[in-house]
Parts: C-alpha cells; structure tokens; sequence
C-alpha cells in the first residue's frame, strides 16, 4: 500500500461491517491509526456509521487503496 495522505479518499473495511465504503483522512495518529470521515457508503452501513457521526478511528491496515471516484 502506498503512503497515506491526508485529505484523499480512501477504501475502507471494517469486521464490524460487510462490504467497503469511502473515507476521507482528515488526521494521522499514533500507533498506525487514523480519524476518518465517511464521505460514500450504502444505506445499510449508513445506519451504524450514524451512530458515530461518520468520523471514527480506524488502523491504516483497514484502508484498501485510494479512490478512484475523486
């Protein structure tokens, strides 16, 4: 995987959710973990991702390659 930049789009998955969905890095922080914001996903994941305010933490492992939508 290429080196992370803030501000691009990214694929992500989670175990707690099926399928991918797009994140927006908006920071880097310790131990190979990033805040992220939910910029495109289905409806279903849209439901669980509400709860959270479509920002959350996750570990860089989790994102699967740049967008190619933007």
């Amino acid at each position: 995987m290429q080196e992370i930049e803030i501000g691009k789009i990214y694929y992500c998955e989670v175990p707690s959710l099926e399928g991918s969905f797009e994140v927006q890095v908006l920071q880097m922080l310790k131990d190979n973990c990033v805040l992220v914001r939910v910029v495109r996903c289905t409806l279903m994941q849209s439901k669980y991702l509400k709860k959270s305010k479509y920002r959350f933490i996750v570990n860089i492992k989790s994102l699967k390659g740049r967008s190619l939508h933007f």
